[in-house]
């Protein structure tokens, strides 16, 4: 029998969603990944990291089977490879993409309890197949504000359906980056901890309520690093 330890549990490899409004800074954020990073970009938006050296791969295809086809390959590309960090921008383009692909499958009004399950299904299927390529994944995503049976105003991501709630639980941190203003100037900080409705998820407990934006250091800081 091999008696183990929580004490030596690391967690190098994690599985994050970023959340933030646009032009937060989200996409500049994945130029921050410790190691060796590729990321799949599905809105053409990597303007921001040109001072960077990052690999990425952009969508491609002319309908919406070829663009789902590229996915699947590259995703078993990358499970191949010796990347230690894959950044996905965004799961709100990933979201509208399925969409589109359902509404294909399923294109009769009659058939639209059938299109919102096979959606869901595939995305389910897409967040489990990054979360088991064994690196650190990290998703990028837009947010929305939905409201409770009572009133409470909530940000989830802005993906279609009820995944967009349900699917957190894939997560092992769901951070939401935001711009507060401090001391007369406008910072960029990500929240960890839930608050003022937006959801957030820290499951290493190591992580304080503000981050920098860095996820080098959050990746540290999750592994107990001083």
């Amino acid at each position: 029998m091999k008696v183990l330890n929580t004490k030596d549990i690391k967690l190098d490899k994690a599985n994050m969603l970023i959340l933030g409004e646009s032009g937060n800074g989200k996409t500049t954020l994945l130029g921050t990944l410790p190691g060796k990073t590729i990321i799949i970009s599905m809105e053409k938006g990597l303007l921001s990291l040109q001072n960077k050296s990052v690999d990425y791969v952009e969508v491609e295809g002319d309908n919406v089977q070829q663009k789902v086809g590229w996915l699947r390959g590259v995703l078993g590309e990358i499970a191949k490879s010796d990347y230690d960090c894959v950044g996905i921008d965004s799961l709100t383009d990933i979201a509208e993409c399925l969409v589109d692909y359902a509404k294909e499958e399923y294109p009769a009004d009659a058939q639209t309890m059938k299109m919102w399950g096979f959606y869901s299904t595939l995305m389910n299927r897409f967040i489990k197949t990054c979360r088991d390529l064994d690196k650190t994944v990290v998703f990028t995503s837009l947010v929305k504000t939905t409201q409770d049976d009572i009133g409470r105003r909530f940000k989830l991501p802005a993906i279609a359906g009820s995944i967009a709630e349900k699917g957190l639980a894939h997560f092992d941190f769901v951070l939401n980056l935001m711009i507060i203003e401090k001391d007369g100037e406008k910072k960029r900080v990500i929240l960890t901890n839930s608050q003022d409705g937006m959801i957030c998820k820290d499951r290493s407990g190591h992580l304080d309520t503000y981050e920098r934006p860095d996820l080098g250091l959050i990746m540290e800081k999750i592994n107990g690093a001083n």
